[in-house]
């Protein structure tokens, strides 16, 4: 697992866990979990198959969600080939994917994939990417080739930014509609509170031109 050998390596240098903290953004908690002897990255039951309703539909959901399509739409095209589940238990099934997938490629070191620290393309989110010096324009990429959804919201958020910024009030109608259909849960926790407050948001336009 590449971040326990890194924080056991820089460990073995002599840095503090304070200073682990700095280098690496884990938490206390997970450097001392990296640190501990017993420390196993995989449990002995994780990520073991269950035979389940969405099983003869794994690979099918798993490659409409990765190219953005929203849950849905999912649901509504596996359910004319025989799913009986519901939405809910699609987003489950893919959250638990998602988590499998990290932890397996954390556990798997020698492979060729460039493992790219998540904090950095946050910043991207609020920064240009002249501004972030820890990515490429290659590796940026890269990773908006294998994760569109990434990509997606990316430009979202900056366009959100584009609309404040010139005052075109007439567009975040539109904007909300794009961004409810990526149907993520805390992207429709902000634009709940956005929808809600709706007049006054309108109204702040006037006062960023």
């Amino acid at each position: 697992m590449a971040r326990a050998e890194k924080v056991r390596a820089l460990h073995d240098k002599g840095y503090s866990i304070r200073q682990i903290v700095d280098e690496t953004g884990h938490t206390k908690k997970t450097i001392k979990n990296y640190l501990s002897p017993n420390f196993n990255p995989i449990h002995g039951q994780y990520g073991v198959q269950r035979s389940g309703k969405l099983s003869p539909f794994r690979n099918e959901v798993i490659s409409m969600r990765s190219n953005g399509i929203p849950y849905k739409d999912i649901h509504a095209s596996i359910c004319k080939k025989g799913y009986k589940g519901s939405v809910a238990a699609i987003r489950q099934f893919i959250a638990k994917e998602k988590r499998l997938e990290r932890d397996l490629k954390d556990y798997d070191s020698t492979g060729s994939t460039e493992i790219i620290e998540r904090k950095w393309l946050l910043k991207l989110l609020y920064k240009p990417l002249e501004k972030v010096k820890q990515l490429t324009h290659e590796q940026v990429k890269n990773a908006f080739n294998k994760y569109p959804l990434l990509s997606k919201l990316h430009d979202l958020v900056w366009y959100f930014k584009e609309i404040l910024l010139s005052g075109k009030k007439e567009s975040l109608q539109a904007w909300i509609e794009e961004a409810e259909s990526l149907e993520l849960s805390e992207l429709n926790s902000f634009l709940n509170g956005l929808k809600k407050d709706i007049d006054a948001v309108e109204n702040a336009f006037i006062f960023l031109i």
